[in-house]
């Protein structure tokens, strides 16, 4: 019961907000792209008996998704190894590491079990698309994703508030969106 309060009382939005940029149609090209996501970490089943590789974190997954509904190129293949010649993109995830102590309202939250509310807004997330064409490195974008946070047994009754905001999905795809917008205007993607 505790923990089910507790989480009534944690409401969080991500940034950047939802605002997409709008993707115009493209005419596509008969080509491949390569990408790649590193950390190489998978969210596969492990029971399943299918390749690791079978199930792409979500960042991946969206860039791959996007990549296939609005860039010139015919086909979007998953590769840990730069081709020859072509486009390739390395998709790198740091997560930056929590600490309370920085945030000294946390600590105060923590030591009254959350009686004195713990509001942080911090880095989460940076994304790094690296874009290579012919094996010859092109050009790095760079994004974050910040989350804002507030832990409170005070918020408690609007726990419904977080349906209003960001999530992580959502802050995700606007950064892939934004990516393909920011290669598409330099003429990569």
């Amino acid at each position: 019961v505790s923990a089910a309060l507790l989480g009534g009382c944690f409401i969080s939005s991500f940034h950047p907000p939802i605002e997409k940029p709008r993707l115009e149609g493209v005419s596509r090209q008969d080509s491949v792209l390569q990408f790649a996501f590193h950390p190489e970490e998978v969210a596969a089943d492990r029971n399943a008996k299918e390749s690791p590789m079978a199930a792409l974190p979500l960042e991946a997954a969206l860039l791959q998704q996007y990549l296939e509904q609005h860039s010139k190129f015919s086909s979007v293949v998953l590769s840990p190894t730069p081709p020859a010649s072509g486009t390739y993109v390395v998709l790198t995830k740091t997560i930056e590491k929590f600490s309370g102590v920085k945030d000294l309202s946390c600590v105060f939250g923590v030591v009254t079990m959350f009686i004195l509310p713990c509001y942080h807004d911090k880095d989460v997330t940076s994304l790094r698309y690296d874009l290579s064409i012919d094996g010859r490195f092109v050009k790095t974008y760079r994004y974050q994703i910040r989350e804002k946070a507030l832990i409170w047994w005070g918020a408690i009754p609007f726990f419904w508030v977080r349906s209003l905001l960001t999530s992580y999905y959502q802050s995700c795809e606007a950064i892939t969106a934004q990516f393909l917008l920011d290669a598409r205007t330099d003429g990569f993607i």
